[in-house]
C-alpha cells in the first residue's frame, strides 16, 4: 500500500499524510454521521456517539486499518475513542500545540517507558476542503524532544497565547518549528498520539469550516493500556457505553474486524496524566491530581 521509504518516515517525523485515501462515496457516508450526532444532541441532549453506524464503517475501514498495521504491527485495537469534528477552527491565533496522549509532558509517565516502543495512534479524515491546516512538530514524539531548541520555542509560544501585540512573534515562531499540513475532502493524516500537533487557519478566510472524524488505534503493550485506562475512566469513554443502545452491535463488528479490545478496564492511577479541562477538546488541559 505504502513504500517502505514514507513507513521509515512515519517513524522518524511521527506522521503520514496521504491525499485523496477516500473516495466521494466513503465521504457522502461519514458525513452522514455528523446529522444523526447533531440530532441526538437536539432531540436527547446527550452525544450518542457509539450509536453512529456511518462513524462503525470508518472505524473499521479495511483500507485505514491495513494502513495502520503497516506503521504500528500487525495486531491493532480500537481504543473505544472516535468522534466527529465539526466547527470552525482557531483564528486568533491563541491555540497552541498539544498531544493527544495521557502523559503530555517530555519523558513523565508510561508513555515515555523506553522498554517498548509507543505505538498508539490519532487518525484523522477530512470529510471537506477547508482552509484550515493541521500543524504538527516533527520528531516532537521522541523522549530527547524535551531537549530541543524546537522545544524551547514551543514553550514560549504557549506563553505568549494571549498576548495579542506579540502575534507576530507567534506566527515566526508557528513557521519555524511547525510544519503545515493542508488538507482536502478525502485525505488521511496518522500520527502518533504524543506528536505535538494543532489545528488552526492559513489566513482569515471564512472558509476555515471544518469536518472530520478523529479516531485512536493501538498495538499490543503497556502503552495501549495505558490509553485505554486513561479514555474509559478519566475521559467521557465509559459514559458513551452506559448511553449506547447499539453497543453490542458495535461490539460484533469490531469483533468480526478483529480489532475489539474490552472498554471495561479498572482505573488505575497514571503517572503525570493530564486531563483537558475541556472535555470537547484537547488543546487546553489541567493538571489531574487524583
Amino acid at each position: 500500500m505504502i513504500e517502505d521509504e514514507k513507513i521509515n518516515n512515519f517513524k522518524k517525523d511521527g506522521y503520514i499524510h496521504i491525499k485523496n485515501f477516500f473516495n466521494e462515496q466513503e465521504i457522502s457516508t461519514f458525513l452522514k454521521g455528523i446529522d444523526k450526532k447533531n440530532s441526538f444532541i437536539e432531540n436527547e441532549n446527550i452525544d450518542r456517539t457509539v450509536d453512529i453506524e456511518e462513524l462503525w464503517d470508518f472505524i473499521c475501514n479495511k483500507r485505514m486499518l491495513e494502513l495502520i498495521k503497516l506503521l504500528i504491527g500487525n495486531k491493532i485495537y480500537y481504543l473505544h475513542d472516535a468522534t466527529y469534528l465539526s466547527g470552525s477552527t482557531n483564528t486568533n491565533n491563541t491555540s497552541t500545540w498539544h498531544r493527544d496522549n495521557p502523559c503530555r509532558r517530555t519523558g513523565i509517565g508510561p508513555d515515555w517507558n523506553i522498554k517498548e516502543k509507543y505505538n498508539v495512534v490519532s487518525t484523522i479524515v477530512y470529510l471537506t476542503d477547508s482552509d484550515s491546516i493541521l500543524n504538527i512538530i516533527k520528531k516532537s514524539h521522541f523522549k530527547n524532544y524535551k531537549f530541543t531548541i524546537s522545544n524551547i520555542l514551543r514553550t514560549i509560544d504557549m506563553r505568549l497565547r494571549n498576548f495579542k501585540k506579540l502575534i507576530l512573534l507567534k506566527k515566526a515562531i508557528t513557521k519555524l518549528i511547525g510544519k503545515n499540513i493542508k488538507y482536502k475532502s478525502g485525505d488521511i493524516v496518522v500520527f502518533y498520539a504524543n506528536l505535538y500537533h494543532q489545528g488552526s487557519v492559513i489566513n482569515d478566510s471564512k472558509n476555515s469550516y471544518r469536518k472530520a472524524i478523529i479516531s485512536r488505534y493501538g498495538g499490543v503493550g503497556i502503552h495501549t493500556k495505558t490509553y485505554l485506562n486513561y479514555q474509559m475512566n478519566y475521559r467521557k469513554g465509559s459514559e458513551k457505553y452506559e448511553i449506547s443502545k447499539k453497543k453490542d452491535f458495535f461490539v460484533k463488528k469490531l469483533m468480526d474486524n478483529d480489532i475489539y479490545i474490552s472498554p471495561q478496564t479498572d482505573k488505575e492511577k497514571i503517572d503525570g496524566i493530564f486531563v483537558p479541562s475541556n472535555q470537547d477538546s484537547d488543546s487546553v488541559y489541567i493538571k489531574n491530581k487524583t
